[in-house]
C-alpha cells in the first residue's frame, strides 16, 4: 500500500495509527480504517487456513491471531455457529451461552 496516497487528516489519529500497526507485517502497511463500523477476517493464507471466525480459535493458531473483542466480532462468531444472536434477544439465557 502506498501511504504517500493516503489523506491521513481525513482519518482519526489514533484509529489510523492502531489499524497501520496492527496490518503492518514486515514493515509493509496492508490496511487501513476504510468504513467504521464495520468488521472482517483479515488472515495471511500463506502462514494459515481460515475461512470463518471460529478458525481464529484453532490449535495451530493459539498465540497468532488478534481479535477485537466487540459486539460485533461477538455478532460474528455466533452466525458462524449456526445461531441468530438477534433473535436470541427474547431468550436472556440462551443468548448469555
Amino acid at each position: 500500500m502506498d501511504l504517500s496516497k493516503i489523506k491521513s487528516d481525513l482519518f482519526i489519529p489514533a484509529m489510523l495509527d492502531a489499524t497501520k500497526k496492527n496490518t503492518t507485517l514486515a514493515g509493509k502497511v496492508y490496511g487501513l480504517p476504510h468504513i467504521w463500523g464495520t468488521d472482517g477476517l483479515v488472515v495471511n493464507t500463506k502462514l494459515a487456513k481460515m475461512s470463518d471466525y471460529p478458525d481464529l480459535c484453532k490449535a495451530d493458531v493459539k498465540g497468532k491471531t488478534a481479535v477485537r473483542l466487540k459486539r460485533p466480532t461477538l455478532l460474528a462468531f455466533a452466525f458462524a455457529a449456526g445461531k441468530d444472536p438477534f433473535a436470541l434477544y427474547k431468550d436472556p439465557k440462551a443468548y448469555r451461552r
